[in-house]
């Protein structure tokens, strides 16, 4: 397997042909930063018309993830992943986001972490997908709104 320092941001991502892309909140810079993508990929930004395959969230705060999961929730696919990305070096000091805080927003779900990762020199994701064990019953168990009161 090659180095990670070597694989393209698709490749990291788990980006494969065919796929619906939908990325929330996108740095300007970053659509260039992803480079060539496999054959017949669609990307959709900040656009929930269709189930995706794969959304990508960008989130500086646990409010922003939390609203965009929220989002998300309402039409991902029971084979569907969820990354939320965040800055690995906030120009501020230490940000709010953190595995930890991502897997307590995720904790009632259904949803499990499968995969971390430094994206690019700037983001740094942790991939959600459904659990195995609600994979069948998604449509019956999916959390209608996971925000907390």
């Amino acid at each position: 397997m090659a180095d990670d320092a070597d694989r393209g941001i698709a490749e990291k991502l788990g980006i494969e042909p065919g796929m619906t892309v939908v990325i929330l909140h996108e740095p300007n810079y970053f659509r260039y930063e992803l480079g060539d993508l496999p054959d017949r990929v669609t990307v959709h930004r900040d656009s929930f018309e269709q189930p995706a395959d794969l959304f990508l969230i960008f989130a500086a705060r646990p409010a922003e993830a939390e609203r965009g999961l929220q989002r998300v929730l309402t039409v991902l696919p029971p084979n569907g992943a969820v990354w939320i990305a965040w800055e690995r070096d906030p120009p501020n000091g230490p940000g709010e986001l953190d595995e930890d805080v991502l897997r307590d927003l995720f904790e009632d779900t259904g949803m499990v972490d499968d995969r971390s990762g430094v994206i690019n020199d700037t983001w740094q994701g942790l991939r959600f997908v459904v659990a195995e064990e609600n994979r069948d019953d998604w449509e019956k168990v999916r959390p209608e709104s996971p925000l907390r009161e």
